[in-house]
């Protein structure tokens, strides 16, 4: 009997662009900012954030899944400078213009609050500090932070951070390289994951029910919806064998529990718990009957999906979500009362309109730039301008009033004096000051250092520096043995 070798299965499948995904984000940012707006009776809104974390959960699990199962390794360093090519440059943007019009709209006090908020967010911590705080999403009683909408984002960037680490350590440690080896290590991987989710939702119910507020922001809360759609991604291969029959059903009913999480849930309830099963399941279903399907599989929901101007809003749904509430939440400010139906929808075509333009002028000039592309490690200094964004939000001074102090820096503490050891009641700062003007003097001799070697001049500053201070410490000795002296003839 002759022999065969086993064969390898070969690489999960690639993620390539596809229109019902683009479809997806646009159904999700919509249902965000028709929610929060108040418009066409969504009163589920927050469930298109729901949306967000399935997808990213599928999109990010899927392309490392097939670099790590192609090549037998995984390049961190290249996954964290796509990702801050594609999160960083507009939030950025919209932290600082968020910053900057609140310091000009709100009054003080708010203002501050709200630089906090900024700080936050920039450190990818959102979630965290609004979970701190209490923060009721719905409350009606306070005016919301106009950055409160970054704690999903924020959210998604510790997965991000996270996750491809752990994948590293299950798939790639030991694996000398190989690709059938780590392979063969998925199974395990998909079991932890799906065992993690599970847990993860367990967690989420019990924190419902005990915490609402703090489980809302809650990364340990929401970990089971990024873990749905990573469980999707390791059945990549299965995908393309559903019928065409079957892809159509799964597609329908995806997307009614989606819309029915959208149009049937409100303020009260109790998320994020089981209750949120609906639209989780719902977008794996929708994701899974678009996955490998071929233009003679492909439901009608998918094509629906991937029409105009579905996919231009999808293109767009990044920006779109993070102008959307500061323009709401600023522009009630501004006016000083609740907005009109008409106000609210200019303000959403003004957030629409700019992230438009912030996704033609920045988003994708950055994301396309050969030059990050070629060298990871220079996109990864954009993390940078999101500290420097920290950074203005926690230095920046609101004025008060017209009469407001005028901050100026402390002064420094008094020294000891370096010449004679002795504290700042030397009598000698005049000397001090004098011997150490030399400046006609370092003038003369610039043109001769010049021509000096490198070690030549270090040795002579050094000795002409030594010959400076053991005349500034003479002179601080005998500046103090007058004053002795004066002080004995005086007695």
């Amino acid at each position: 009997m002759p022999l065969t070798r086993h064969r390898a299965a070969g690489p999960l499948p690639a993620m390539t662009s596809r229109a019902d995904i683009q479809g997806l984000r646009a159904l999700a940012v919509l249902f965000v900012v028709l929610g929060h707006a108040g418009l066409l009776g969504v009163t589920g809104g927050y469930v298109g954030v729901d949306v967000f974390f399935v997808l990213s959960g599928f999109l990010i699990t899927s392309i490392l899944l097939h670099e790590a199962t192609r090549r037998g390794s995984l390049s961190l360093v290249g996954f964290y400078a796509k990702r801050a090519r594609r999160i960083l440059p507009a939030a950025t943007l919209a932290l600082i213009g968020t910053a900057i019009a609140a310091t000009v709209i709100v009054p003080y006090v708010r203002a501050e609050a709200i630089l906090k908020d900024v700080a936050w967010s920039a450190l990818f911590a959102a979630n965290i500090h609004f979970g701190d705080a209490r923060t009721d999403y719905f409350a009606a009683n306070q005016p919301p932070s106009p950055v409160q909408h970054y704690w999903s984002l924020a959210v998604e960037e510790q997965f991000y951070l996270v996750w491809p680490a752990l994948i590293v350590g299950a798939l790639i440690v030991g694996a000398r390289r190989s690709p059938s080896t780590v392979r063969r290590r998925v199974p395990a991987l998909a079991i932890a994951v799906a065992v993690l989710s599970v847990l993860s939702l367990v967690w989420s119910i019990a924190q419902t029910q005990t915490h609402p507020a703090a489980a809302y922001f809650s990364t340990p809360a929401r970990c089971w919806e990024l873990g749905a759609g990573a469980l999707l991604a390791f059945f990549g291969q299965s995908l393309p064998r559903l019928s065409k029959r079957l892809r159509s059903l799964v597609a329908a009913v995806g997307l009614g529990m989606v819309l029915t999480a959208g149009f049937t849930f409100t303020e009260a309830t109790p998320v994020p718990g089981y209750h949120m099963l609906l639209p989780v399941l719902g977008t794996v279903a929708l994701i899974a009957a678009g996955s490998g399907s071929t233009e003679a599989t492909r439901p009608a929901v998918v094509r629906l999906l991937g029409k105009q101007p579905l996919r231009w809003i999808g293109d767009v749904s990044y920006g779109f979500y993070l102008w959307h509430w500061p323009f709401l939440i600023l522009g009630q400010a501004y006016v000083g009362h609740s907005l009109d139906l008409t106000t609210r929808v200019a303000l959403i075509g003004g957030a629409l309109m700019l992230a438009w333009i912030s996704y033609e002028l920045l988003e994708n000039p950055i994301r396309r730039a050969q030059t990050l592309s070629l060298r990871p490690k220079l996109a990864l200094l954009m993390c940078r301008s999101r500290s420097g964004a920290w950074w203005w939000s926690t230095s920046a001074r609101t004025p008060t009033s017209a009469t407001s102090e005028i901050w100026s820096p402390p002064r420094p503490p008094r020294s000891t004096c370096p010449y004679c050891r002795s504290r700042s009641e030397c009598r000698a700062p005049a000397i001090r000051s004098t011997t150490h003007s030399r400046t006609p003097w370092i003038g003369r001799r610039s043109t001769f250092r010049k021509r000096r070697s490198t070690t030549s001049r270090r040795r002579s500053d050094h000795g002409w520096m030594t010959r400076a201070a053991g005349r500034r410490r003479l002179s601080c000795r005998m500046t103090s043995a007058r004053s002795a002296t004066s002080a004995a003839s005086d007695g």
